[in-house]
């Protein structure tokens, strides 16, 4: 459901914090031709999208209102506590709790993001997927969130978000 000239690809190999500051240099870059941008829509898969949505709010948070992400301490406990139940589901239970605590999280930080000129919209690759109807992408996008390695990287995900938050994690 996106018109084929609203996307851009911009090349970055340093990650997911290489890629939220080469997005916006983009944006700034081409500022006449996109013209004043509002939002900026990023996809990956459920379990990278509350990071990447976490770092690349930041950077266009930094860049467009010259401020950092201070969250209070009362917010971080209350989200490394989401974080935890998070993990801590089974089965059938894991897929839904997954996207709940994704949910729950930009819940608590969007207010964090308000100043920015620059909103950060998830689009969930399995949600894609499983929007247009066709049975054998749902199953995929099944298969994908009830991954093993999913649930491996998504305790590094969250351990980074943590990370983040305690200001271990660096996000230039």
């Amino acid at each position: 459901g996106i018109p084929a000239d609203s996307v851009r690809a911009v090349e970055s190999t340093i990650g997911t914090t290489g890629n939220a500051r080469v997005a916006q240099e983009y944006i700034e870059s081409h500022k006449e031709e996109l013209g004043d941008v509002s939002t900026v829509e990023i996809m990956t898969n459920d379990y990278h999208m509350l990071r990447a949505w976490i770092i690349f709010s930041l950077q266009m948070l930094r860049d467009t209102a010259s401020k950092e992400l201070a969250v209070t301490e009362e917010d971080k406990e209350q989200i490394k506590s989401l974080l935890r139940e998070g993990l801590n589901a089974e089965g059938d239970a894991y897929p839904a709790m997954m996207k709940e605590t994704r949910e729950q999280v930009m819940e608590i930080l969007k207010e964090y993001f308000k100043e920015s000129k620059i909103r950060v919209k998830p689009l969930v690759a399995e949600e894609v997927l499983e929007k247009d109807g066709d049975a054998a992408r749902a199953r995929y996008a099944e298969q994908l969130r009830k991954s093993k390695m999913v649930r491996a990287t998504l305790v590094y995900e969250y351990g980074g978000i943590r990370d983040l938050l305690d200001g271990k994690y660096k996000v230039r």
